[in-house]
Order: structure tokens, then sequence, then C-alpha cells
């Protein structure tokens, strides 16, 4: 008698081939959705990130755009060994986005590359193109933020973390963030809220 459960179209884990046809699947739609872009981006990250990450060691582009709050959960400082990595990233995510306009993680990745590189005027404008096409995306308001704060931009910078903070209220970058803003206020009391939060 024939097993029905060990067909050969089944992605269910109902026999020993299905979870390799199964993540199969998963590999062939993620290079139908990001193919064109995901080498760009996963060289472009791995730059930015070139102090931390000294080659390509996942498919990042993959995860943040299919698991969610990878970047919340996963700790990226998006510090570069170089002005010349912060250079190349930028350039290859301006790749990414000749291809894709409104890829608003590249976007905001185009802005902490040109916060590395101390152009905290240029970072706005990109967290701002970002929050433009996802007024939900709450780090690019959080980094927003910071390049406000870095031009001793502060009320607005404290309004970027408070919108952040709205958006996910256990965003503890944010509170972290707006904290520091605070002490910079000498508002000790709500800085100490902050970091307490």
């Amino acid at each position: 008698m024939e097993n029905k459960n060990e067909n050969n179209t089944s992605i269910i884990s109902t026999g020993s081939t299905s979870i390799v046809r199964a993540n199969n699947s998963f590999f062939i739609t993620s290079k139908i959705l990001f193919g064109d872009i995901s080498n760009l981006f996963n060289e472009a990250f791995c730059k930015l990130n070139s102090k931390h990450i000294k080659e390509i060691e996942v498919d990042y582009l993959h995860l943040f755009e299919t698991v969610p709050n990878y970047l919340k959960t996963n700790s990226f400082n998006f510090e570069a060994d170089t002005e010349e990595d912060y250079n190349e990233a930028l350039k290859l995510f301006l790749e990414i986005l000749a291809i894709k306009p409104r890829h608003f993680l590249s976007i905001e990745m185009v802005g902490l590359c040109k916060c590395g590189l101390k152009d905290y005027t240029g970072a706005i404008e990109d967290f701002t193109k970002a929050i433009e096409i996802d007024p939900k995306y709450k780090s690019a308001y959080n980094f927003r933020g910071a390049a406000k704060y870095c031009l001793k931009n502060y009320s607005e910078a404290i309004e970027d973390f408070t919108k952040a903070i709205e958006i996910d209220p256990k965003y503890g970058h944010a509170y972290r963030n707006r904290g520091w803003t605070k002490k910079n206020l000498k508002d000790y009391i709500g800085a100490i809220e902050d970091y307490t939060k």
C-alpha cells in the first residue's frame, strides 16, 4: 500500500525529504523576491559593519525582510573599519536604490553610512525618506533622532525618539537615546526615567 503522506509534492514535514523541499522552497522564494539585490545588500551591510563582521556569514537581507524584529533583537553597531568601507557600503546601497528606489531598508542603511561619514544632514534626509515610505518604521525615527542629536538639535531628537517609543513602547534603544538627549538638556529626572525604563 502506498503511503500518501510521503508524496513528492509535500512541503510539510511528513516524510524524510519534506523539510528539505520546504527549505528549498523558502530559498527559491527568497531568491525571487530579493535575488537582484541580495548579494549587493549583504556585501554593503558587511562593509557598513566591517569593524565587527569580517565576511558575509548569513543572508542579512533575507533575515531583515522575513524575520520580524531581527534588527531589534540582534545588536549591530553600524561601525565600519575605515572611511573607505563606509564609502563602499554607501555606493553599494545606492546601486540597490537604483534598482529598487523604494527599498526603505536600503534607504535607512544609506543614512547610517552617511552618519558614519559625519554627514548628519544627509542622513536625516534619508531617514525621512524611509519614514515617508513606512510611517511606522521605528528604527528610522530612532536613527534620525540620533543624527539630530549629533547636530545638537536636541528638542527635535527627543521628538523622534518619542515617536519611535510610541510605535514600540518596548524599544530600549530609543529610551536610552532619549535619556542621553534629556541629560544634555539638563533634564536629569527625565533622563533617569528613560534609563530606568
